[in-house]
Formats: C-alpha cells, sequence, structure tokens
C-alpha cells in the first residue's frame, strides 16, 4: 500500500503548488524513514523524491533528508557486473539525485554538496549512474557563485577520487 501511496504522489507532484504544506512534507519524511527490506518502497520513494524536485527548492529544510536518503540508496548498491542489464534501484537513486542537483542547485552548492564526489567514486555503481551523478554535481558546480568555485569544482570533478 506504501509504494502505491507513494508512486500516486509521484504522478501529482508536478502539480503540487509551491506552497503545498500538507502532504509532501509528511509523505517525503515518510519515505525517507522507509525500513532498508522495503526495496520496492524506497524505490518508489527514490522516484518521488526526483519527482518532488521543483518542490523541495522551495523547501530547503526537507532537502538535505532527501540527499541523504538517496546517499543511503546509491551506497546500498550491490557491485556493479559488467554487462549487467538489470536495473536496481541505484539507478532511481542517481537519478533523483540528479534531478535534485539540477533544480536545487543553488541551495545544494551553499552546503557544500561537491564534497559528496567521493562517496560516488567506488566500484559499486554502474557507470551509468556515476555519469548521472557526475552531471548532477556539474550543475552544482555551475551553480557555484564565482569564477574561483566554478575553478575548483571543475577541477574536483574531473581529478581522481
Amino acid at each position: 500500500a506504501v509504494e502505491a501511496c507513494l508512486f500516486a504522489l509521484r504522478a501529482l507532484a508536478d502539480f503540487a503548488p509551491p506552497d503545498e504544506a500538507r502532504v509532501y512534507p509528511g509523505a517525503l519524511q515518510l519515505a525517507c524513514g522507509l525500513p532498508a527490506d522495503w526495496r520496492r518502497s524506497r524505490t518508489q520513494a527514490c522516484q518521488l523524491i526526483g519527482a518532488c524536485a521543483n518542490w523541495l527548492r522551495q523547501h530547503p529544510a526537507t532537502l538535505q533528508p532527501c540527499v541523504q536518503f538517496l546517499l543511503q540508496e546509491l551506497a546500498a548498491a550491490p557491485p556493479a557486473q559488467a554487462g549487467a542489464r538489470k536495473r536496481d534501484h541505484s539507478s532511481h537513486a542517481a537519478r533523483a539525485f540528479k534531478r535534485l542537483c539540477d533544480k536545487c542547485a543553488a541551495a545544494l552548492a551553499a552546503a557544500g554538496a561537491l564534497a559528496l564526489k567521493d562517496q560516488f567514486a567506488n566500484d559499486r555503481l554502474p557507470l551509468k549512474d556515476e555519469l548521472e551523478l557526475l552531471e548532477g554535481l556539474g550543475a552544482v558546480v555551475a551553480a557555484s557563485g564565482d569564477y574561483d568555485a566554478v575553478l575548483q569544482g571543475c577541477e574536483a570533478l574531473a581529478g581522481p577520487p
């Protein structure tokens, strides 16, 4: 039942007004607190967070728990296997993280999200997911305030982990 509710909320996320404060704060709090063994519900939670990126831009207090949830999902990814075509939950988390970075870049840049890059550099994620994460962090770097910050961010993204 939780999975279906999260799916319905995800479908409605584009229509949520920026000042909506009755449903989405509680829904995102619930989504970020789902037990680790509820794989399908956690996958829906990742997709809900990505769909709510526009709403989260207006509610930065809710943004941090959502980022932490996505990081947990990425850390829980099984090791990537060459030639594996099975889509696992890390792909949903990577896409949601990229969407958050695209929509909430200024808030994430101010919070120092670029430091998360080293957490992604491992063999657990498929290359496609790593690319999504780097593209998202690229948007965060672009939203950094000044030239020096952008230059340092580009060097950090292009450099080794």
